[in-house]
């Protein structure tokens, strides 16, 4: 298998994912600290896929896994999603 190379969108949208946990966490209200500890776990998981995409031959299953996690990150993981499937695609293609 040849490893693709990652769109810039899946990296864009690792990043704003992030920003969102942090304004999250910073903030002092109980209710969006525990959003945002709710939201480390896809945003792991999401980190994961997309080092899975990097460093492994395994980039079908990283790209997956990104674009499932993105959808806790509606609307602004419709970025991350459309990355994952240019991605699947070029995986998919012979």
């Amino acid at each position: 298998m040849t490893t693709k190379k990652t769109p810039i969108s899946m990296y864009i949208a690792f990043a704003i994912h992030c920003i969102i946990v942090l304004s999250f966490a910073i903030d002092g209200d109980p209710i969006r600290n525990q959003v945002a500890l709710f939201c480390t776990i896809p945003l792991a998981i999401n980190l994961v896929g997309l080092l899975l995409t990097l460093v492994t031959n395994k980039t079908l299953l990283g790209a997956k896994l990104f674009k499932y996690t993105c959808f806790i990150f509606i609307p602004i993981g419709v970025i991350g999603i459309l990355g994952a499937n240019k991605l699947i695609e070029s995986v998919n293609k012979p």
